[in-house]
């Protein structure tokens, strides 16, 4: 008894025969990269979005703190001037 006979599986079943084999080789090799390339770019864009975004909240976030310390000098230093800051900042009138 031949062992190809006892298989399940035929010999010729992985085997690439004739051109119509290789070109859907090709085809699936070149379509799995141009999946990858386009998911390198999302992923890029995505990466690029979330940066710009956290840089900006923590720019806002040490913008504002430095505003607080400086409010808080000036509120101990002079009071007067820290309530027409504050006045000013709220768009109240000043008499």
């Amino acid at each position: 008894m031949k062992p190809s006979e006892t298989s399940f599986v035929s010999p010729d079943t992985f085997r690439f025969t004739g051109k119509k084999g290789r070109e859907t080789m090709v085809r699936s090799v070149v379509g799995f990269a141009g999946v990858a390339i386009v998911a390198v770019l999302a992923l890029k864009l995505v990466s690029a979005i979330l940066g710009f975004g956290i840089s900006l909240i923590v720019t806002l976030l040490w913008l504002a703190f430095w505003g607080f310390v400086i409010y808080l000098v000036l509120r101990i230093f002079a009071p007067g001037l820290a309530d027409r800051m504050r006045g000013v900042v709220r768009g109240e009138k000043s008499s």
